[in-house]
């Protein structure tokens, strides 16, 4: 599925929406260093997606990406199974 999944008709092709979050600073700092690029040309990027409360209120699921890569692999895994789960009862 795509990154732009709640901006297009995509997202009726699904059972569920996982958002993976962070907090907004957070997200600035990470694709400034990722992406070798300015602030402001982050801040104008995620201006142009869904708000982020959008983005959360229609969301099925959501894991915050605030800690380290072992909490998200954690959190992962959990929804991988809980996943898993559901799929089976269908």
């Amino acid at each position: 599925m795509s990154a732009l999944l709640l901006e297009t008709d995509q997202v009726k092709k699904v059972q569920r929406v996982l958002v993976v979050d962070a907090p907004e600073q957070l997200q600035l700092s990470r694709a400034m260093s990722r992406d070798n690029n300015s602030e402001q040309a982050i801040k104008s990027i995620m201006a142009s997606q869904t708000e982020r409360e959008t983005r959360l209120a229609r969301a099925d699921d959501v894991i915050v990406n605030d800690r380290d890569l072992k909490h998200l692999q954690n959190e992962v895994a959990r929804l991988h199974r809980f996943y898993s789960d559901k799929s089976r009862e269908e």
